[in-house]
């Protein structure tokens, strides 16, 4: 099961990495409108836990250290933000797979192109990445009461 976990958290990290250079590169997008904050902060939080719960598999059940509890603390505020967010983008994901055009119509409004793509299957891997980071954050919660005794 550890093996799953891991994997994962892989993907997990990927993501963050390019949200990461995102939140980087839009920095002054993400300041200019109140709505942009709530989504950069929804990405931060969500780099911030991939971050946090990587050190605690590094540590505590790679390792077997003990670590400072304000770790637990990290991981607990930033994924139950995350988790809010992947609720989020399941139902996003599951809403626009069923009907692709709800997405085409509003970017079409915007002026935007759309590419050729199959969106169905580009909504389905949204949800798919909000799955995955729903349940490793429940497994974290859960592997950290399991290992309670390695925070100080």
């Amino acid at each position: 099961m550890t093996i799953i976990y891991r994997i994962f958290g892989v993907i997990l990290s990927i993501v963050a990495v390019m949200l990461a250079l995102s939140i980087i590169s839009a920095f002054w997008a993400i300041l200019s409108s109140p709505l942009n904050m709530l989504s950069g902060f929804l990405m931060v939080s969500i780099v911030l836990y991939s971050w946090f719960s990587t050190r605690f598999h590094r540590q505590v059940l790679q390792r077997n250290k003990k670590v400072n509890s304000s770790l637990r603390d990290y991981i607990r505020v930033n994924g139950i933000v995350a988790m809010i967010f992947s609720i989020i983008i399941i139902l996003e994901g599951l809403i626009l797979m069923a009907k692709p055009e709800l997405f085409t119509e509003a970017v079409s409004k915007m002026g935007v192109p759309i590419p050729k793509v199959d969106l169905g299957i580009l909504f389905g891997i949204v949800a798919a990445y909000g799955l995955i980071l729903l349940v490793h954050i429940n497994w974290t919660f859960l592997l950290m009461k399991k290992y309670a005794s390695f925070f100080r």
